[in-house]
């Protein structure tokens, strides 16, 4: 009856852990993926186009029609 009754407190203290260690490890890479977002956004924002498409002219002069 002992073993049984610390088998069961063994087993909670290893699910417990178990979900301590998945729930840090989720929050972790959800930080990181998010800094890494961040960072990212950021670059983009002071970064110049290097190929201004939108802007560019219509080339409709060069197409042919015929």
């Amino acid at each position: 009856m002992q073993i049984f009754t610390l088998l069961t407190i063994f087993q909670k203290l290893m699910r417990l852990l178990f979900e301590r260690y998945r729930f840090a490890e989720e929050y972790h890479y959800q930080t990181v993926m998010k800094d890494d977002a961040d960072r990212f956004i950021i670059r983009e924002k002071q970064t110049r186009p290097i190929l201004s498409f939108m802007n560019s002219p219509s080339m409709s002069h060069k197409m042919n029609t015929s």
